[in-house]
């Protein structure tokens, strides 16, 4: 509950310059995998829970999207869900404007 609050306070605004050259590439190369993986998407009231098939592969591309994205967008929550027998749920939320700076930058979170 305190990250909650305390993410509302950090302003929203990318720094693209936190990660590498090396880093960019490689969180490039995860989203498009992550979006051609997405199987669902669902609306939280504070951002989105995107769907993924319960691979191992997925699972460590996913903390990798993690690792990275927090870097240059450190106002944003992220929840990864592994549960036993169903597809895996990574949770973007943050605090007021992070759901619809989501849905203007990931537009692959909600495209259908």
């Amino acid at each position: 509950m305190k990250e909650d609050h305390m993410s509302a306070h950090i302003p929203i605004a990318c720094v693209p310059s936190a990660m590498t050259v090396e880093q960019r590439e490689k969180y490039e190369q995860l989203i498009e995998e992550m979006s051609k993986c997405r199987l669902e998407t669902y609306e939280l009231p504070n951002g989105y829970a995107v769907c993924y098939p319960a691979e191992s592969s997925m699972i460590i591309k996913l903390a990798e999207f993690i690792s990275l994205e927090r870097l240059c967008c450190p106002f944003l929550n992220f929840e990864l869900r592994v549960e036993a027998n169903r597809p895996v749920w990574l949770h973007l939320t943050g605090g007021e404007g992070v759901k619809g700076f989501l849905k203007e930058t990931f537009t692959w979170i909600s495209s259908d």
